[in-house]
């Protein structure tokens, strides 16, 4: 790719949070019982982590050992899928388990859950007054009572990402010009980013969209279109679902039209191959959070 990739700020937020477990085991030795997950500590302090796979999980891992250093405290991490995360977050501060210290959740309706439901320790408990200034948004982790159930690790939005040298051909701009009646730009409407998807197109080579298949993966694509519309995906305030509001209807029509313009073997897909996809010009434009940007930012050809 000549250039590389612009982005546009979508309408939703993304906070990942970790949080402390009610049953902590202290001092760790020995073989760790968690699925395949084998922890030789010789006697160290371990504090043990539930973490999703995927690059906010890299970077937990990439600091490990300086952690480990500074505090003579291992951090055994054990890294899951999507779908096995959502089921021992659950397990774990819900069921109260007891086999992790640490838990990795998301946003969104995991803090309403957390806040009311989960099994937690009082993070205010292990830090100062000073962290806890520090902490961007602190109310939306702590309970009425006070109790601060997590922080977050970084905040994350969704984005539009495209090929600006695409957008910037001359030749294609004239023919989009004159296929549409108006000049190809970067969508600001879902009804504009339909055309633009749909006029690169191009298959085999080349494709409009991306939305990824797999259940996880289709579901975050399928907010940006609900949150697009002024819609969620319930009322906190009665405790009802709204699966079937106006906007729910929109989102889901929409998510169904854009699935046309993806490449091959999109239903086994997620937003990661996404990645990859745009990166070896096979998509002109799709939607991802916006921790991506690193990787656009280091890994095309200028």
């Amino acid at each position: 790719m000549r250039e590389s990739v612009w982005w546009r700020r979508a309408s939703a937020l993304l906070v990942l949070v970790l949080v402390a477990s009610a049953c902590t085991s202290g001092d760790s030795t020995g073989d760790d019982e968690t699925d395949g997950t084998v922890t030789d500590t010789g006697g160290a302090q371990v504090v043990r982590v539930l973490a999703v796979a995927g690059p906010e999980t890299d970077a937990l891992i990439a600091g490990a050992a300086e952690f480990e250093e500074m505090t003579g405290i291992t951090a055994s991490i054990e890294q899951v899928a999507r779908p096995l995360w959502s089921q021992r977050k659950v397990r774990e501060l819900i069921e109260d388990a007891g086999l992790y210290d640490v838990v990795m959740i998301g946003g969104g309706d995991d803090n309403t859950w957390v806040k009311e439901k989960a099994h937690v320790k009082d993070l205010a408990e292990y830090l100062s007054e000073s962290d806890i200034e520090q902490i961007v948004s602190a109310d939306k982790f702590t309970r009425e009572d006070g109790t601060l159930v997590g922080v977050p690790q970084y905040y994350n939005f969704p984005m539009l990402f495209y090929r600006k040298d695409l957008l910037e051909d001359p030749a294609e701009q004239a023919a989009f010009q004159e296929r549409y009646g108006r000049d190809l730009a970067v969508p600001t409407t879902y009804e504009e980013m339909y055309e633009v998807a749909e006029f690169f197109t191009r298959p085999p080579d080349l494709y409009g969209f991306f939305i990824g298949g797999v259940d996880w993966s289709i579901f975050l694509d399928h907010t940006y279109f609900v949150y697009g519309h002024g819609g969620n995906y319930g009322d906190l305030g009665s405790g009802e679902l709204t699966l079937n509001s106006p906007e729910q209807e929109q989102a889901m029509q929409q998510l169904v039209a854009f699935t046309q313009f993806n490449p091959p073997g999109w239903e086994t897909q997620s937003f990661f191959d996404g990645d990859q996809l745009v990166q070896d010009e096979k998509v002109a434009m799709y939607q991802n959070w916006f921790y991506i940007w690193k990787t656009f930012q280091q890994g095309f050809r200028r």
